[in-house]
């Protein structure tokens, strides 16, 4: 339990440096950080290639049940124009050694790609500004670390109003990226498709009042 401890201090006091002291691909012999990675024991130093590498997950990403009256028919019906559309993202350990990494925040963790009918589609103006923050620095100040033993699986909500705002009808395909440690690599899911469907006029009117 101490070493799992002080692993999390080092790679966080590592992630916190490299953030405030990282240059460019030209100055990265002047980040003050090389030398603790070297200084890293053994055991710390694989952890931490893991989390990077991140070679031990496989992801899924699946459609959310929002209702304990959803079946698994329900699950497969189109979603309705203003429905605030959320999946679950599956994180499966594959290694036969537990997996300790940290749980920060959507932004700093996932990248999403979506595409409507053919089209990708950008982030909201305001995503977008944060994400080049985050990919400057640690901006996430709750840590949440997660213990993922061998063959378990951790799942994450991936809410796309909060990444793209309302979704208008069409057919859409997404796919979602995540990263278990600051500068480390990205492993995508495989591809999943759905469809938004158009409110009638009425509906749409009855939305528009209980809004207002």
């Amino acid at each position: 339990m101490r070493s799992r401890v002080l692993f999390f201090g080092c790679v966080f006091l590592f992630c916190s440096l490299f953030a405030t002291f990282a240059q460019g691909p030209g100055e990265d012999r002047n980040n003050p950080f090389r030398g603790l990675i070297a200084r890293m024991t053994p055991d710390a130093r694989l952890k931490y290639e893991r989390l990077r590498r991140a070679e031990f997950a496989s992801l899924e990403v699946i459609r959310t049940r929002l209702d304990y009256q959803e079946t698994a028919d329900t699950l497969k019906a189109p979603f309705q124009e203003g429905d605030r559309i959320i999946f679950s993202l599956l994180i499966t350990n594959n290694s036969i050694e537990d997996i300790v990494f940290a749980r920060v925040d959507p932004f700093q963790e996932q990248r999403l790609d979506l595409t409507r009918d053919g089209d990708l589609l950008p982030y909201l103006k305001s995503v977008s500004a944060l994400l080049i923050q985050k990919d400057k620095a640690i901006l996430g100040r709750r840590v949440r670390p997660i213990t993922l033993p061998p063959g378990e699986t951790t799942e994450e909500l991936v809410a796309l109003p909060d990444w793209y705002g309302r979704l208008q009808p069409g057919h859409y395909q997404l796919t979602v990226r995540r990263r278990f440690i600051y500068g480390g690599d990205w492993i995508s899911t495989p591809a999943i498709t759905f469809d938004v469907n158009p409110r009638d006029r009425e509906t749409k009117e009855k939305m528009h009042e209980a809004s207002s």
